[in-house]
Parts: structure tokens; sequence; C-alpha cells
């Protein structure tokens, strides 16, 4: 049952994870704008004006990424300077969507081991509890039935 609701979920995180090629972009230009965010005050949206080589063609594109903190968002934007070379990654299928960092792959992140662990266990010891019951309920038939069958006889 976990192997069935899991396995699509592995699935696309790791295609989403390995979709990704890792390259060098150069910064051209970075923008924090202020923004109305729904049940917040703002939103700081950044951006991130990039250059990289997905191909033999060098390509333009923008990274961007939304914070609710303004502090946050400030050293975010300035730990990437203008003029610099960093890591980021590129879509292999759509080359102009890039990040900052490659899509954890929450498969071989850990992340959802210990939330399985605690459903396998629990499932483990639910079918448990219901063979227990289910023996307990057919010795009191079967005794039931004796009992019935020595009233008969008698």
């Amino acid at each position: 049952m976990i192997a069935v609701v899991w396995l699509p979920v592995y699935i696309c995180q790791r295609a989403e994870a390995n979709s990704f090629n890792e390259t060098k972009c150069s910064l051209l230009n970075r923008t924090l704008q202020q923004t109305h965010c729904q049940g917040k005050s703002f939103c700081y949206d950044l951006r991130w004006f990039v250059t990289y080589r997905p191909t033999i063609n060098q390509q333009v594109s923008l990274i961007d990424e939304s914070y609710s903190s303004y502090h946050e968002s400030r050293e975010r934007l300035y730990a990437y300077e203008v003029g610099q070379n960093y890591t980021c990654y590129y879509k292999m299928e759509k080359t102009y969507d890039v990040k900052w960092q490659r899509p954890i792959n929450v498969a071989n992140s850990g992340a959802l081991l210990g939330p399985i662990i605690l459903v396998m266990c629990a499932a483990v010891f639910l079918a448990r509890v219901i063979i227990v019951r289910l023996q307990v309920y057919m010795m009191k038939r079967r005794q039931n039935s004796s009992d019935y069958v020595r009233v008969i006889n008698q």
C-alpha cells in the first residue's frame, strides 16, 4: 500500500531533479521588488539576470525567488555578486528554466523516510492486532461450537 502511494512521488521527484543540468551562470544584474502577498503584508521578489551556455549558444535568462522576510530576501539577493560566475542548473527540455540550486530529489533526500517508517510500523502493528483478534474470535467460536455439540450429545 505504501509503495503504491510513494512510488509515483519517487518517480516524479527523481525525474524532476534529474532533468536539470549543471552549468556556470554569469550574473548580469539583480533586483529586489516589494509586492503585496495574499494573507501577508508584503513579499519580496528577487530576480537575477544571468547568462549561461546550455548548448553551443549562449542564453540570457532570469532566476526568480520570493520571500516573506525582507532581511532574508536581501541576504539571499546579495549572496550573488554582479559580474561573478556561479554554479546554476537549467532544465534540459526548457533551457530558459534556470535555478541556483538543483531541485531536491525528495526520494534521495530522506525527507520521506521518517514518515514512511512510521506508517509502515503503524501498518504492521495494526495488522498484528487484527490477526490476534481474529485468532481469539476463532478460538471462542470453536469453543462455543464444542459446547453446543456436548449439549446435543448429552
